[in-house]
């Protein structure tokens, strides 16, 4: 900021808040065009929901919260491991060297650790929820 030279005489076009509005067109103009492009979709969880809301309600007047927001990156972690979706398997055999093969004999125990925490957070709450 020593090097910056603003001439005498300038005024800026925009104010502060529509400095702020055009910034956040821009930002969104390219990230919606980018999403179209790659065919991304904006997914988004909530890791902790009101209890008021009944959306956390398992029907038996007893309420726990949502732990919906840490399964759902779990669950997508497992999906992309495997073939035919496992982009995480092409990318690591593309960086590594190694055959898609050989490290699938290595990626079944990295699935068999991920589907255990899986199973630990879906059937027993306490093992994610234990800092609420």
């Amino acid at each position: 900021m020593d090097n910056l030279m603003i001439p005498k005489d300038y005024k800026s076009a925009l104010n502060l808040h529509d400095t702020q509005i055009g910034i956040k067109t821009v930002k969104d103009f390219f990230q919606v065009l980018l999403a179209e492009e790659l065919h991304l979709l904006r997914v988004s969880a909530p890791l902790f929901v009101d209890p008021a809301s009944g959306l956390n309600d398992n029907l038996n007047g007893v309420e726990r919260p949502v732990s919906f927001g840490i399964m759902l990156p779990m669950t997508l972690a497992i999906g992309f491991c495997p073939p035919p979706y496992g982009i995480n398997l092409f990318v690591a055999s593309a960086v590594s060297g190694v055959s898609m093969g050989k490290m699938m004999k290595y990626m079944l125990w990295f699935l068999l650790a991920l589907l255990i925490v899986l199973m630990l957070t879906t059937y027993w709450a306490p093992f994610t929820l234990f800092l609420l």
